[in-house]
């Protein structure tokens, strides 16, 4: 693998040297008869928006913004994928998909409170028009989700302890113990580890990776084993009623997957990434290209989908759209002509319980789940980028990568799935942000820390010059607070230099809110809603610079468990800053949470 930056530290070209056998026949992409190079390139403009995404096939994905910034229009070589509405605070209130064209109301929080899609054309008949999906969310005064209403699904309840965490989503019921592992009749926690639950036996290795998995019901059993960096490298399942299977992953230097293989077929499927975010995958049977809602998003857009004849020469492309929920999970696709061609509904914990494909003679691949998770169909376990997610019970199969920086929960995902995701894990850099200058916005100054890590703690003063704000005040000289996600796993201040940008969402002011959609060199920053009834916000015009660390250190620093969920962030960027307060517990209770080594 090969990665080239352009003077401002963005990505402008990675290239894959997949090295192996030839080709497959029916595989879509640029080939030689014996080393295949896979080259994707980027095109930026003066804002680091990303313009173009020239694929490894040869075809162009543009992107069109408004001059704030903002997303407007997507097509694939001219072909139109979607235009984009917005409102006056660059929120989407509309969004075309083929025929179909998608409404989105928000609440004065900017929370989802109703969407609607219907054909475009005026004269459509409003009684049942065809491929018509109704949704409405209601929300109480802390921001939980209490109960969606769904034209397709019917109305679903939530409900929630003191302490914020899920205990009703629909007919399902849930609890915890006071380290927030799920708990109740059946359910055994032994070191933080999930041993039993729902009938299904866990069993862990020395370094608390999930080993193996025992269904009792249905008698198949799963093996697991990984590499030195903790990743899933094999999976041995054995069942009663059918042969049973093996597979293989394999993932490149930046610990994503990139290929999975059934060892008793050879039948492989094989995914190119866009930094941290699936772009294609590749089968015998397809092509597959995914497009996403904006820029920095995890929530999907459409599916490009291209078959080939046995020969290798290409069939017609299809593109099928992405209706998501609140928080982005698929709730169902639609073709180009608007019928649905594929419905989801889902468990608490993100497990799809059931889909439906209409109107399509083939079957509908739709691998997506809970944002950034790709279901494997061969374990039921859904890939998370640094880790893999059982949505049987709401957990991981590995400890946090980051191990107690992330809280001393190890393997938990949400504890409010329908709020919250968790698409990564990144490090997270906090502090304030001072302007420099009153009237017109010359300059930023960043002031940043991190949590301790692994024994350390990062350092960093940043300068961000350039650009303006277009409405409203700008950031006070008595601070504002901010976070922003570093995209690594480990400790870096060099991450913060490069482009300077705001242009991509909205700002608020007020203390203990902070900024929100602000980039700094390739980290970005996630708007803080720790104060629902003081939620301003103020639109943004352009605002484009330079950023530069002026000054930087890591020191030594000793690892305190806490409770929180470590990298959960709200859906669009928005990061969890006012979560409950750690439970009073005895000595013997924390010591039975932390893992033993």
């Amino acid at each position: 693998m090969r990665l080239s930056y352009n003077s401002d530290g963005l990505l402008v070209k990675e290239q894959y040297q997949t090295l192996g056998e030839p080709i497959q026949p029916g595989i879509i992409r640029p080939r030689t008869q014996d080393e295949i190079p896979l080259v994707t390139e980027y095109r930026y403009d003066i804002l680091g928006n990303r313009t173009q995404t020239i694929l490894p096939t040869g075809e162009t994905l543009n992107y069109l913004y408004y001059g704030s910034g903002h997303l407007h229009h997507i097509n694939l070589d001219g072909d139109t994928i979607t235009d984009i509405e917005r409102d006056d605070l660059h929120r989407p209130v509309s969004r075309s998909a083929g025929k179909l064209h998608t409404r989105l109301i928000s609440d004065p929080l900017g929370r989802l409170k109703e969407q609607l899609v219907q054909f475009e054309a005026p004269n459509a008949k409003a009684a049942e028009p065809k491929g018509l999906i109704k949704r409405r969310y209601h929300y109480d005064a802390v921001g939980n989700l209490t109960q969606t209403e769904d034209r397709h699904h019917g109305n679903k309840d939530y409900a929630y302890d003191p302490l914020g965490r899920i205990t009703r989503a629909g007919d399902e019921r849930f609890a915890f113990d006071p380290a927030h592992n799920i708990s109740g009749d059946g359910v055994k926690v032994t070191g933080n580890r999930l041993t039993d639950y729902n009938g299904i036996r866990y069993v862990y290795d020395q370094l608390g990776n999930l080993s193996e998995r025992h269904n009792d019901a249905t008698g198949e059993s799963q093996y697991y084993r990984y590499d030195a960096d903790n990743q899933l490298t094999e999976a041995r399942i054995e069942q009663t009623d059918r042969p049973s299977e093996h597979w293989h992953y394999r993932y490149d230097a930046l610990g994503r997957r990139v290929s999975k293989q059934n060892a008793h077929n050879q039948t492989e499927t094989r995914f190119l990434w866009e930094g941290s975010r699936l772009l294609q995958e590749y089968s015998d049977k397809a092509t597959y290209t995914y497009v996403y809602t904006e820029q920095g998003s995890y929530e999907p857009l459409a599916q490009i989908v291209q078959t080939a004849n046995r020969d290798g020469s290409k069939t017609d492309r299809r593109i099928l759209y992405y209706h998501n929920d609140q928080i982005g999970i698929p709730r169902e696709l639609t073709d180009a002509e608007g019928n649905i061609v594929w419905r989801g509904e889902y468990s608490g914990w993100g497990k799809l319980n059931n889909a439906e494909g209409t109107n399509l003679k083939e079957d509908v691949h739709q691998p997506f789940r809970l944002q950034n998770q790709y279901a494997d169909a061969e374990t039921g376990l859904h890939y998370n980028f640094f880790r893999y997610y059982d949505p049987h019970c709401g957990r991981f199969t590995q400890q946090d990568p980051i191990k107690l920086a992330g809280g001393y929960a190890l393997y938990n995902y949400s504890l409010q799935p329908m709020k919250f995701i968790d698409p990564l894990g990144w490090v997270e850099w906090k502090g304030t942000a001072y302007s420099v200058s009153a009237g017109v916005l010359t300059g930023t100054r960043f002031e940043l820390k991190t949590e301790c890590i692994k024994g350390k703690r990062g350092h960093a003063t940043v300068y961000a010059s350039g650009g303006s704000y277009g409405v409203g005040g700008i950031v006070g000289s008595n601070g504002s607070d901010v976070t922003f996600e570093d995209k690594l796993d480990h400790i870096d201040p060099n991450v913060f230099n490069g482009l300077y940008s705001e242009g991509s969402g909205n700002i608020t002011f007020i203390k203990g809110i902070g900024l929100g959609s602000t980039k700094l060199g390739q980290a970005e920053s996630k708007g803080l809603l720790t104060i629902y009834d003081r939620g301003y916000s103020v639109g943004l015009a352009a605002n484009g610079g330079k950023s530069t660390v002026t000054s930087s250190y890591i020191e030594s620093c000793q690892e305190k468990p806490k409770v929180n969920c470590g990298k959960c962030q709200y859906p669009n960027n928005y990061p969890i800053e006012n979560l409950p307060p750690a439970p009073n517990v005895s000595i013997n209770e924390m010591i039975r949470m932390v893992p033993y080594y």
